[in-house]
């Protein structure tokens, strides 16, 4: 059956007796139900742009997931789906962190992959997507060139 909140399938089993004289005689029908959140809950994902899943006949384990990264989700509530490949662990953090430059992620959003930067810090200047930027000494970076003057004059 189904309960005031529709939360219930119903699936219709016939099952065998064992022993008994004949088919007809040792079978029945038994009624068995399967407890699917997204049923009342899918409404919540959807409206984030998510997929509702719910995977085992326990209360309160549906969750959200991210349609591209399947990795990301949250139990009852739209998850984040944002993908940060600068973050502390991520693979761009590391290779910038390693030659002691910034990494920038332009586009958290999880269908923009691999847009990471590398940045040079300053004095330096350089930037370079999904790699180890080649970073030169500017002059501007380190002084401010509009305030410059020059007292030489080249004849």
């Amino acid at each position: 059956g189904a309960d005031s909140h529709g939360l219930y399938s119903t699936g219709i089993y016939t099952t065998s007796t064992p022993g008994a004289g004949s088919a007809a005689s040792g079978s029945s029908v038994t009624e068995v139900s399967a407890l699917d959140e997204c049923t009342e809950h899918g409404g919540v994902c959807s409206s984030a742009g998510q997929v509702c899943r719910d995977t085992s006949e326990s209360v309160g384990d549906w969750y959200c997931h991210c349609p591209t990264l399947d990795f990301i989700k949250v139990r009852g509530e739209p998850a984040v789906c944002v993908l940060d490949e600068c973050a502390v662990g991520e693979f761009g953090y590391s290779v910038c962190a390693r030659e002691e430059q910034d990494c920038v992620d332009p586009d958290t959003d999880v269908a923009a992959r691999y847009d990471w930067e590398c940045q040079c810090r300053a004095p330096l200047s350089g930037i370079k997507r999904a790699g180890v930027a080649d970073c030169r000494f500017d002059e501007c970076q380190s002084i401010s060139c509009e305030h410059v003057t020059l007292d030489q004059s080249f004849d």
